[in-house]
């Protein structure tokens, strides 16, 4: 008995330091937890967290479209009067696209495909799977990231993926993280080398995702297949993640050898609905320390709005976005000078 006061202690006072460090969390402020730990650091500024998270954010945010286009051009229309009567009409989170073009990202054409031997759009098609390659030569160094989806709220697909926990021991069970696995990761293999121009070593590979979306990059990131020419996945962008990524899914050896040099960064806003679930996972399996490498890093950047409202990706993007380049454009109609000023 006493030693079970003594581990449930151990679990619970970590929490509550994490409660205090996190109660007075400004807007402009994040709190990183370290590989292995369950609890969080202190506050630091949230700016050069923003600067390199921004740009992973707006693509996670922009692989959406990819389903239904009429619907997503109402809702830019929307965002754009909603932007007209701020008095901001050329808010740039309206539509992230023509901002990333002009900073050097380019997307791979016809991505998936079917091909002889994987038809690995037919396939993806089937499930719901939705997923984009972009790359930006511009930078230094020169970076490729496979993007995924979220859950689309109506897909049966996308639900059947998310409880993959419960149901994936079925008989001929096939899922979202099945084609990742089967086709999407060995296409992006085979692919690799006709759309990166040679002689640009030193590349980063990652992969991001919201949601589903981000489990579905982890699972990438551990069952690639293994492939001299083409850079290991060394960065995970994970927005809001579900804390389902396939990982027991993908043979140990195989799951070893692609998680060497892995780090996944777990990006949040404070009070999302998934940061319950994955809490509750932490109490019991701390975040990796090595192999992968597993941060947190859990943002304040629009209080009060709810646990489904948090678990917005693009008002996640246009925060970050905000914060990292300060544009006065859209930073007078955000809740971050107002929060901190105490209104």
């Amino acid at each position: 008995m006493q030693r079970f006061r003594r581990c449930l202690l151990c679990l619970i006072f970590p929490i509550f330091l994490q409660g205090c460090v996190g109660i007075m969390q400004k807007p402009s402020q994040v709190l990183i937890r370290q590989p292995g730990e369950r609890s969080y650091d202190p506050a630091v500024p949230a700016r050069p967290s923003a600067v390199e998270q921004w740009e992973y954010a707006a693509l996670s945010d922009l692989v959406y479209p990819s389903k239904d286009e009429l619907q997503v051009q109402e809702q830019k229309k929307q965002r754009r009067d909603e932007a007209v009567q701020r008095g901001v009409p050329d808010d740039p989170c309206v539509d992230f696209e023509p901002l990333l073009y002009a900073r050097g990202w380019r997307r791979w054409n016809n991505f998936p495909a079917d091909e002889p031997g994987n038809p690995a759009k037919t396939q993806a098609e089937q499930v719901n799977l939705g997923v984009q390659v972009w790359q930006n030569d511009s930078v230094s160094p020169a970076v490729t990231v496979v993007v995924f989806r979220g859950t689309e709220f109506t897909s049966l697909w996308d639900w059947k993926s998310n409880l993959r926990w419960f149901i994936r021991f079925i008989p001929g069970y096939r899922d979202e993280y099945t084609v990742a696995v089967e086709n999407i990761g060995p296409q992006f293999v085979e692919q690799y080398g006709k759309n990166v121009a040679p002689g640009t070593g030193g590349r980063i590979v990652a992969a991001t995702g919201h949601s589903l979306g981000a489990g579905l990059a982890q699972q990438l990131a551990y069952s690639r297949p293994p492939d001299p020419t083409v850079p290991d996945i060394t960065r995970i962008y994970a927005f809001d993640p579900s804390p389902v990524t396939g990982y027991f899914s993908v043979s140990k050896a195989l799951r070893d050898q692609n998680a060497q040099a892995l780090v996944t960064a777990r990006i949040f806003e404070k009070g999302e609905i998934l940061a319950y679930l994955r809490w509750l996972v932490a109490l019991v399996v701390p975040p990796s320390k090595e192999d992968p490498k597993i941060l947190s890093f859990r943002y304040n950047l629009f209080p009060d709005r709810g646990p489904i409202a948090d678990h917005s990706i693009h008002e996640l993007a246009c925060r970050l976005y905000v914060v990292a380049t300060d544009d006065a454009r859209v930073k007078d109609w955000k809740v971050l000078k107002r929060a901190e000023e105490g209104q």
